[in-house]
């Protein structure tokens, strides 16, 4: 679609702030881990991603992939649920947050690497049928993971993430966490205020996450210790209870 000509443009080169990612994950994994290609870059992940209303939804896809030490092996399968003519899209919401060519998410589209399907929020049958519908958009990729829509990251998080999973030396291992929190700020958009106030443009330009440091080696952590099901209205979902927990030492 012409909407998306804004952010087709690529550049050819890695830029400044993949180099500088790659720099801070290599940093992390030390000499031991980090592998003669830098991360493993021939190794695909696919970030399955359930969006409902959220206006960080674009902003989450943007800080992945500006974030990320090889933004190439980057896929995503969104399944957004929104109001077309008030919230902000996953993926046409770029076009007001990112200029291209320099950033990192630009050209995602063209090249596959971000795959959307999207119904009206009225339609919705509940977050757990939307997870699984934005997995049905996997495509062989090596890995897997899912997260919210709001999210943000840690400078070379791919690198990481893979290296922690190969350190556990099982290829039917799971990792599960609970991230850390974000706080809104003034000019973060709700979609309750959408409703009643209308959009506010000013904030999809702006990411207040943009230069917000992710630390990796905080001295505590959340882990998820249990997961109950419930009933919210129609659907059966899940909840977490979560514990804080000191960090494991490297191993």
């Amino acid at each position: 679609p012409v909407a998306y000509d804004t952010i087709d443009a690529m550049s050819g080169d890695p830029s400044d702030a993949t180099q500088w990612n790659r720099l801070a994950a290599a940093k992390i994994l030390g000499g031991k881990t980090w592998d003669a290609g830098g991360g493993w870059p021939d190794e695909s992940i696919f970030v399955s991603v359930a969006a409902y209303r959220d206006p960080e939804c674009a902003k989450t896809v943007a800080r992945a992939y500006q974030r990320a030490a090889h933004p190439d092996r980057i896929f995503f399968g969104i399944f957004q649920q929104a109001n077309a003519s008030r919230d902000v899209d996953c993926v046409l919401g770029l076009a007001d947050l990112i200029d291209c060519p320099g950033h990192n998410a630009c050209g995602r589209v063209r090249r596959d690497q971000i795959r959307i399907h999207r119904v009206p929020y009225e339609k919705t049958l509940g977050p757990t049928i939307a997870r699984h519908l934005s997995e049905t958009l996997y495509r062989d990729e090596t890995y897997v993971m899912s997260f919210d829509s709001h999210t943000n990251y840690a400078k070379g998080w791919d690198s990481i993430v893979v290296d922690v999973f190969k350190r556990i030396d099982n290829p039917r291992a799971i990792i599960t966490t609970y991230p850390a929190s974000y706080s809104a700020t003034r000019t973060s958009e709700k979609w309750q205020d959408v409703d009643h106030v209308g959009k506010c443009d000013a904030c999809r330009r702006k990411d207040d996450q943009e230069r917000v440091d992710v630390d990796v080696t905080p001295e505590y952590q959340k882990a998820i210790c249990r997961t109950r099901r419930v009933q919210v209205g129609r659907t059966t979902s899940f909840k977490h209870d979560v514990n804080r927990m000191k960090r494991p030492p490297q191993p």
